[in-house]
């Protein structure tokens, strides 16, 4: 296996364990507000007091954002870990919002658009427009397939939020994993 397969490798992995993990405490925390009717999305909102939630969307998306990160370099790990933390309750805010909005509940969207909104921010850390592109595709596409997978083969509980986020984070970590194969290949150097 090449190492820039297994950088890509490494990164899609540590991502799905990231994101998988920002999944499993946030999908406990609904979990733990009581039992929410999974089919009836509005539920999750009013199930858990208020003050919780922007607690554990903070906690959730700071491990995510950390983990990928620190895969990368100490300093990165620190950049995502605070966006991801800042981002994660007002994106799923206003990603709730607009599919309210728009009377079109569902998985699909609501990952699709999560997954735009996560790929976006990481990819304004890069500082090129390139990646940053490269990054919301990823971001996307991982929201399409974490979506899909989830409302067509899951049952409605709470660990269906730990399956959206590996594989959304492995789409993202992967994504990162071709960023540093092409940094190298333009330095010159092994990137880790």
């Amino acid at each position: 296996m090449s190492i820039h397969l297994k950088r890509v490798t490494r990164l899609a992995l540590v991502g799905a364990g990231g994101f998988g993990t920002s999944g499993l405490v946030i999908g406990l925390a609904i979990a733990a507000a009581g039992r929410v009717d999974w089919k009836n999305s509005t539920d999750i909102w009013e199930s858990m007091p208020i003050f919780l939630l922007p607690l554990f969307m903070l906690l959730a998306g700071a491990i995510g954002g950390a983990v990928l990160g620190f895969a990368i370099e100490r300093r990165m790990g620190c950049i995502f870990a605070v966006l991801m933390g800042i981002a994660y309750f007002p994106g799923i805010l206003l990603v709730g919002w607009i599919l309210r909005w728009s009377d079109f509940v569902n998985y699909i969207p609501f990952t699709t658009l999560f997954g735009l909104m996560l790929g976006v921010l990481l990819g304004f850390t890069t500082g090129s427009w390139k990646k940053l592109l490269l990054l919301s595709v990823a971001g996307t596409i991982g929201g399409v397939v974490s979506g899909a997978v989830t409302y067509s083969i899951v049952s409605y509980e709470w660990y269906i939020v730990t399956l959206q986020g590996a594989i959304g984070g492995a789409f993202l970590g992967g994504a990162l994993g071709l960023i540093k194969k092409e940094e190298g290949n333009n330095t010159g150097q092994t990137v880790r």
